[in-house]
């Protein structure tokens, strides 16, 4: 029953895009995760009028939605999503959207209201609750490797768990890994001051409900997972398209670039 409602909501949502019909060709109709993605939208919006086109910002909430809507034109591209996703994305679905640029980067963070990295010793039988993006939980495994926690295998890869990847775990950190990641800060809030537990937090989420960045214990460098970067994508063949274009040229100029280092104070990161 559930999963039938989301699929008749996903089915009007995508009826709802399609009216649209993208009737005026001087409208760019683009789909984005709310935060930061849509907050940068609105700030590129009179950069784009410069130049001759309106922005119509559908916000997504959903990681899948985004790219359905691109695939099946009811939107002409979307922010929300970095090349590894976009990659397993098309394999899944037997599609063909592609990457037409970079535009900021959001750095995974652990957040923990316990541990810090100050004695080691206290991570022992520590709960590391992550999401359950394959990708994601890839990146986290990195960061705590950088940081002496575990050893990962060379070439690490995860498909079914993320054991398949850890070479070591001399601290017996005990992985959570099957949660939707906009439950993540939900399950931190429900953390206690005294449990040995970490949260790692996608930007966007920790954007959205104002989580103090001062129980971010560690995070992310743009060079630590330079392919991460959040991008525009669109369907195959519209690459070149002059409104594309356009908005690949606004959304990587100087004053989009400062909109994001004022605003975001380091939680989010322009693209290198």
């Amino acid at each position: 029953m559930k999963k039938s409602f989301l699929l008749f909501n996903l089915f009007l949502l995508l009826i709802a895009l399609s009216a649209c019909n993208k009737k005026d060709p001087n409208t760019i109709y683009i789909g984005a995760s709310p935060t930061p993605h849509a907050e940068i939208l609105e700030f590129a919006r009179p950069l784009l009028e410069e130049k001759g086109y309106k922005l119509d910002i559908e916000i997504l909430t959903d990681y899948n939605t985004p790219n359905i809507a691109v695939n099946n034109d009811s939107l002409d591209a979307n922010y929300f999503q970095h090349v590894p996703y976009l990659t397993q994305w098309n394999t899944d679905n037997d599609a063909e959207l592609v990457n037409v640029g970079g535009v900021h980067f959001e750095p995974l963070g652990i957040y923990s209201k316990n541990l810090s990295l100050s004695n080691i010793d206290n991570w022992n039988n520590t709960t590391v609750i992550l999401s359950k993006s394959v990708t994601d939980q890839l990146r986290i495994l990195k960061i705590l490797e950088k940081n002496n926690l575990i050893d990962l295998k060379p070439n690490a890869k995860i498909t079914d768990n993320v054991h398949e990847a850890i070479e070591a775990n001399p601290l017996n950190l005990i992985f959570d890994y099957e949660n939707e990641a906009k439950m993540l800060t939900t399950l931190y809030d429900s953390t206690s001051h005294t449990d040995n537990t970490v949260v790692c937090i996608n930007t966007n989420y920790v954007l959205d409900v104002k989580l103090p960045s001062t129980n971010r214990i560690l995070s992310e460098t743009v060079a630590d997972a330079s392919e991460y970067v959040n991008i525009i994508a669109v369907q195959k063949g519209n690459e070149n398209d002059p409104k594309i274009k356009a908005l690949i040229e606004v959304l990587q100029s100087d004053e989009v670039k400062q909109f994001i280092e004022e605003n975001y104070l380091g939680a989010v990161l322009t693209a290198e």
